[in-house]
């Protein structure tokens, strides 16, 4: 219902932990246009209602965080709450230099906010760098991109399970040819990131589709990602 209403008809009630009520009018400031807000209404809409806000750069990195966070909901042996449960919405804010404009914005709703990207082409101006200070956390992920933190940060191993099971899919990007064997780390590594570049974006492949490589099906809880689109 929310997503019906322009930002300037919304004020958002808060109650503190003396049971004070407050409220707040959501204030987009200069840099985010009215127009951004419509594309954007339905995050806003399930970000008001959140306890906290994780402010991404895109819908990889939503989707991303989203598999991470079930397939850690689904170990027994870790000790986690699922975002769902916690109150913490993800945001898709379009590109790594828009991350930091949401900074203010969440805060000044007395949200917890937290803002993640990768390492910009071009550093972060001034400004961006006063906005970003209004996260609560803040983090450049170091690399130029998810897919080359993903093949960097895990093992070869693993990355050979995935590229055996995704080899079979109907989807798979048969330009970037199969795993030759044997195969060195290198050429897993680049094989990985070639594929995961090459299915970036509207292409990208569901939470819920994920290889049984990386969690058996038995330990999936997301079924609900497979009907509902990670971008709003």
């Amino acid at each position: 219902m929310i997503e019906r209403f322009d930002p300037d008809r919304i004020v958002v009630l808060n109650r503190d932990d003396d049971g004070i009520l407050t409220s707040k009018p959501i204030e987009l400031g200069d840099d985010l246009k009215p127009k951004r807000y419509r594309q954007q209404r339905r995050q806003f809409a399930e970000a008001v209602l959140a306890r906290g806000v994780l402010v991404v750069e895109g819908a990889t990195e939503v989707a991303t965080f989203l598999a991470i966070a079930d397939a850690l909901d689904a170990d027994p042996a870790t000790a986690y709450q699922h975002p769902d449960v916690a109150g913490l919405s993800l945001f898709d804010a379009g590109s790594d230099k828009d991350v930091p404009q949401y900074g203010p914005i969440f805060a000044a709703l007395g949200k917890a906010v937290f803002g993640v990207h990768d390492t910009p082409t071009t550093p972060l101006t001034p400004e961006q760098l006063t906005k970003a200070q209004l996260f609560t956390i803040h983090t450049d992920i170091g690399y130029a991109g998810i897919e080359a933190l993903l093949v960097e940060e895990i093992l070869p191993s693993v990355q050979r399970k995935v590229l055996v099971a995704v080899a079979a899919r109907t989807d798979y990007p048969a330009q970037c040819g199969l795993l030759p064997e044997p195969a060195s780390d290198d050429q897993v590594r680049d094989l990985t990131q070639e594929i995961l570049k090459k299915r970036k974006g509207p292409n990208r492949t569901p939470p819920c589709s994920l290889p049984s490589a990386i969690v058996p099906n038995s330990q999936r809880p997301w079924s609900r990602c497979c009907s509902t689109s990670t971008n709003a």
